[in-house]
């Protein structure tokens, strides 16, 4: 190999150990992102966990090259990055109806809120009393709760209110981390609830129920975005699709691995047929993916962000020199 060709390649090398440099994982959510705040007593959970191993956002800080998210749980110790509680739905308003469940917005906030009947200043990333730094990283995923106990419980008639009313709620949050320095966020929408295990053992019309709230809150969510993009300009946004996700998975499985998209690990565990590979199945639960789907979920997050340009002007660079070179 030629010496310029030889330093390009060293370089491109080396840009892409530094294509993603950020030196923290921060997670909002619910138990589709907890790694311990709100512990799971199903069986074959991974240390608490909603799923038979690590899930998405620890297997995406392995990608990264950071250190994975640490329960933040109800204490004022610094350090710990993962706020998501499972259960938890979008807003302090939504989630009063399931007393000691986090909210997002709590998450953010901490219980330094005038709604809250207690201060709880221990909860949430503002009990550090810092804001973000510029190269940490943000994940948001929530809003099926909003469903799962608002909609389905309490206003069963009100789907599609319930959905964009969760959709503005994340909005509101995402203005919350803004707001605390947040440069870099990833949101992550909702897949189709109505397809998941639990529903599809369900009627028609739940199905449809459930795909309904999911419709109405990705489309809020996107009607939604361009005007906190204007808003906040300095923000560097980064949605990714689970809604396609899991239609992919769930229409090709076998491309991406799994056999069986309708069972989940629980259910056969509790009726006593369990799993002879737990890598076969999407679902650990009847809603909750498994770590094999959790992995999928990961890479999708991976390749959705952006590397620099500088990277790709190299990658650029090198394909022209190998063209050169071949032509010669």
């Amino acid at each position: 190999m030629k010496r310029p060709l030889c330093i390009l390649l060293l370089c491109l090398l080396a840009c892409g150990a530094q294509a993603h440099a950020f030196s923290r994982l921060y997670v909002f959510g619910d138990s589709l992102s907890d790694v311990g705040n709100v512990y799971n007593s199903e069986p074959l959970n991974d240390g608490g966990r909603f799923s038979n191993g690590p899930v998405w956002n620890e297997l995406l800080a392995q990608k990264l090259g950071v250190a994975t998210p640490t329960a933040s749980g109800d204490t004022t110790a610094s350090g710990a990055t993962n706020f998501a509680y499972g259960g938890g739905m979008t807003s302090w308003g939504t989630t009063s109806i399931v007393p000691g469940v986090i909210s997002l917005e709590e998450q953010i906030v901490g219980g330094r809120n005038a709604r809250r009947e207690i201060d709880r200043p221990e909860l949430g990333f503002d009990r550090y009393g810092v804001d973000f730094d510029k190269d940490d990283l943000v994940c948001v995923w929530g809003g099926a709760n909003n469903f799962f106990f608002g909609a389905q419980i309490i206003f069963t008639h009100d789907i599609v209110a319930q959905a964009e009313r969760a959709a503005g709620d994340i909005i509101t949050n995402l203005g919350l981390l803004a707001d605390r320095g947040a440069a870099t966020i990833v949101l992550l929408n909702l897949p189709d609830i109505g397809r998941t295990s639990e529903y599809l053992a369900k009627t028609l019309e739940k199905q449809a129920e459930a795909t309904l709230y999911s419709d109405r809150f990705n489309a809020k969510l996107a009607e939604l975005l361009p005007g906190f993009l204007t808003d906040h300009t300095e923000v560097n946004l980064i949605t990714v699709d689970m809604y396609a996700l899991f239609d992919q998975m769930l229409d090709a499985p076998s491309v991406f691995g799994f056999s069986n998209v309708t069972d989940n690990l629980v259910a056969l565990e509790n009726a006593g047929t369990p799993a002879e590979d737990p890598s076969q199945y999407v679902f650990y639960d009847g809603v909750h993916p498994t770590t094999a789907a959790h992995e999928i979920i990961a890479q999708a997050v991976m390749a959705a962000i952006p590397e620099s340009s500088a990277c790709t002007l190299l990658a650029g660079l090198l394909a022209l020199g190998m063209a050169v070179r071949r032509r010669r």
